[in-house]
């Protein structure tokens, strides 16, 4: 490529991102050619966002439904432990009772 080719490639590229950038009419009020500035960008980044915080929203909830159901299994558990203590101490105490007494 010649040096005039690069500039004239340059400026023709430079004038297209001129006309697609610019605010006002690109000839003097014929064919009225703008970029619009459009919403799409912002209001993904809000649905993007607004889907993470309910994500996150969602698993707190669930964390703590499953921790108030572990909490009641522990206890069921402890309960259901002491009791069954109490029935085998209450096994052995006549188990030992009888054979002190043989």
């Amino acid at each position: 490529m010649t040096p005039i080719l690069k500039i004239d490639i340059i400026e023709a590229s430079l004038k297209i991102s001129i006309i697609f950038f610019r605010r006002t009419p690109v000839d003097g009020g014929g064919a009225k050619i703008f970029m619009k500035k459009t919403l799409i960008g912002p209001i993904l980044t809000v649905l993007a966002m607004l889907l993470l915080a309910g994500m996150f929203i969602y698993f707190y909830v669930s964390l703590n439904r499953l921790d108030k159901k572990l909490i009641a299994v522990q206890t069921a558990i402890a309960d259901d432990s002491g009791k069954i203590s109490a029935i085998v101490n209450f096994f052995n105490a006549n188990a030992n009772g009888q054979t002190n007494q043989k």
